[in-house]
Formats: structure tokens, C-alpha cells, sequence
């Protein structure tokens, strides 16, 4: 027997209730949503496993075990069908917009605008790299959130060096994103060139007009080719390890700027770093501007 359809009452009829579930249960629910929502995003599978913590075959394990659950939840309502079944039909139902993703149903996710390039901004293309320091240096922003705190941090990495620049925001609105590239502009030692950034729209307009202004050449990644920004996005990891985890003070722009200075200090002129032979970001501009034009990124 072939399934051409299924009349499903609402979406919010199979939502997983958090609060049923056993804390183990709710563990691994969360990781899956985690992991789902940075593949959405365009995450690589290994990055988001990486982020979320676990290996390909547990998170498949657990996936398989929500689908039988959803299929344990139809047989209660008279639908008797095989997890893969299951599958097909949300699948086949999610694409033809019968059904939205519930990511959709819980507001977590919005429909992304797609990037028009009628100004400043230039699509990234493949094989284009950082040849010397303050070139196609890499930004992004990433959120912290803690007894109910919120903090948006932007940062930027430079490719060559590992310099890095990073301010701390109370949203990432397109207002907050604007002035971020003449904070970079200011902080890094050699002249900002480009810089490159992914799809979101918080570097569009403003930002964009802010990099125009600066004479700053502004490139856009493609979809999923977050591995083109990889440098700030390992950033992004260690800097949840080596400060956001180590932070003891309130979640507020005021207190976490001051510490955040510190720590980009202590990155750009004390940390070595293994990516350029255990120097510093400092020492590393220093040799640089000794060896030009030889410097360029290996």
C-alpha cells in the first residue's frame, strides 16, 4: 500500500512536551534540536556534531528513537507505520508546505531574506584567501546567554595573524552590526582591506553602508560554506572556552566589555597560537611586516 497523504489535526498535536520527558530525555532532545538548527543554518554535519558534543552514530541512535516515539504516538490515533514511513511522510509534507518545520511551530527559526547584491557587497568566491594581513578578515557574532542574560558578541579574525577584534552588544541588530567595522577599522594594527561575512541579515544595510563608507570591501559568503569562515568560527570556540565559561560577573554590555578587552589583549599579545608556530598574533604582524612582500597565509 502506497501513502499519498495523511490529514494530520495540527503540527502542535506531536510536539514533544519538554516537561514529560525524563532529564536524560530532555538532554538529548535539546542536542538534537541544537544540532538540527545549526544544520539549518548551514553548519557542516561534522562542525555541528563537533558544537554539540556527541558522534554521528549517537546522534542518529537518538534520532531514530524520537522517530519511533512519533510513530508509538500515530498507532494511538489507528496509524500503524514504520519509523521510515514516518519519515517520508513529514519529509514529503514539510516540503510541499502542508506541515511546517517545528522549529517554524516554536518560533525559532525564520525565513531567511535572500541577499540581493545591488551595492557595496560582492559574493565570496572559491579559491579567493587572505594573502597578507588586514585582508578578507573574517566576522561574525555569536550569542551567550546565562540566568536568563543575554549577550551578542561580534568578532572578527584576521586570517594571516589571528588578530582578533571583539565587541560585546546587548542585540545583533543591523544598528549594533554598523558599528562594528569601524571598531575593527580602529583596533587592528594594519589596514583593513575586506572583510567577509555569512548571509545574515545583520550585515546587510547598515553594515553594509558602513563598509562603503570605510572603503572597506565587503564579501558574502555563499549558503552553507561556513567552513570558509572557519578562523572565526574556531574563535567563536575557543572563546567560549578560555572566557565565556570563566566569566564571573552579570551578563550587561558595562561589565562584560571591560573584561572582554582584557581578554582580546591577552589573545592578541601574550596567547600563542598553535595555527602560526605558537607566536602571538602581535608577533606574528611584526614578522610579517618584516618579511613582506613575502607574508602571505600558508
Amino acid at each position: 500500500m502506497r501513502i499519498e497523504s495523511m490529514w494530520i489535526r495540527s503540527c502542535r498535536s506531536f510536539k514533544v512536551d519538554d516537561a514529560d520527558l525524563p532529564a536524560e530525555a530532555r538532554e538529548r532532545l535539546s542536542a538534537i534540536r541544537r544540532f538540527d538548527g545549526l544544520r539549518a543554518a548551514g553548519c557542516a554535519e561534522r562542525a555541528a556534531l563537533r558544537e554539540v558534543g556527541v558522534s554521528r552514530r549517537t546522534m542518529h541512535r537518538w534520532k531514530a528513537a524520537l522517530a519511533a516515539r512519533v510513530q508509538r504516538m500515530l498507532e494511538r490515533q489507528g496509524l500503524r507505520l514504520s519509523v521510515s514511513t514516518v519519515g517520508r511522510i513529514l519529509s514529503r509534507a514539510i516540503a510541499d508546505g502542508a506541515v511546517p518545520p517545528a522549529s517554524l511551530c516554536e518560533g525559532r527559526a525564520k525565513p531567511k531574506r535572500p541577499r540581493k547584491f545591488n551595492g557595496w557587497a560582492r559574493r565570496r568566491k572559491y579559491g579567493d584567501k587572505a594573502e597578507r594581513p588586514g585582508q578578507l578578515v573574517q566576522i561574525d557574532h555569536m550569542t551567550v546567554s546565562r540566568d536568563g542574560q543575554t549577550i551578542k558578541e561580534f568578532r572578527a579574525i584576521c586570517p594571516v595573524s589571528r588578530f582578533m577584534v571583539a565587541r560585546a552588544f546587548s542585540r545583533a541588530t543591523a544598528f549594533n552590526a554598523a558599528r562594528f567595522p569601524a571598531e575593527v577599522a580602529e583596533a587592528l594594527p594594519v589596514p583593513l582591506e575586506s572583510v567577509q561575512v555569512d548571509g545574515g541579515s545583520e550585515f546587510m544595510a547598515g553594515f553594509e553602508d558602513a563598509c562603503r563608507n570605510l572603503g572597506v570591501a565587503l564579501r558574502i559568503l555563499p549558503p552553507r560554506r561556513p567552513q570558509w569562515n572557519g578562523c572565526v568560527e574556531r574563535a567563536n570556540r575557543t572563546a567560549r572556552i578560555e572566557f565565556w565559561n570563566l566569566l564571573d560577573c552579570d551578563l550587561t554590555v558595562e561589565a562584560v566589555s571591560e573584561r572582554l578587552l582584557k581578554h582580546e589583549f591577552f589573545y592578541n599579545y601574550l596567547r600563542p597560537h598553535s595555527a602560526i608556530d605558537y607566536r602571538s598574533p602581535n608577533d606574528c604582524l611584526v614578522d610579517c611586516e618584516a618579511a613582506q612582500p613575502q607574508c602571505h597565509m600558508s
